[in-house]
């Protein structure tokens, strides 16, 4: 993508969106650890994700992306630290701020280890999502 644009001569537009200051989250060593986990335990399940199984389910899919939007909207609320997690000391990017004071409140790479964690316990919980339970919450939207 780079060269195509530099080859059209408007590189110049994108460079400045694609400058990190202070780098990206994959510089933290937590974040690297947790993604690095993370990958292993998917590139063991790979064979039952590509055969049309459970990537190809709308269902599962739904499932996944509410965990994710119920998991930022959870973490990203908190304010005190023992419900945190831990990132990095002086990490220099922040993902949320605290509403009354203005100021941040977490950092992006604690911020994403706290909404992986609660995403990802969100299906393993004790409350489960049937397609019945869906269908109440929005009945005009077929459930498959």
């Amino acid at each position: 993508m780079a060269a195509l644009l530099h080859d059209l001569g408007k590189a110049s537009l994108v460079e400045p969106y694609w400058t990190f200051d202070h780098g990206l989250p994959v510089t933290s060593v937590l974040w690297r650890k947790r993604a690095a986990r993370l990958a292993r335990r998917l590139l063991d399940r790979l064979p039952s994700m590509c055969d049309g199984g459970w990537l190809s389910a709308p269902y599962v899919m739904h499932v996944a992306r509410l965990s994710l939007m119920l998991a930022d909207y959870h973490y990203s609320g908190l304010t005190e630290q023992p419900p945190r997690l831990c990132g990095e000391d002086n990490y220099p990017l922040h993902a949320t701020t605290r509403r009354e004071a203005g100021e941040a409140n977490q950092s992006f790479d604690e911020y994403l280890l706290g909404v992986e964690k609660h995403a990802s316990s969100m299906p393993r919980s004790r409350t489960p999502i049937s397609k019945q339970s869906m269908s109440r919450l929005c009945p005009r939207m077929p459930i498959r």
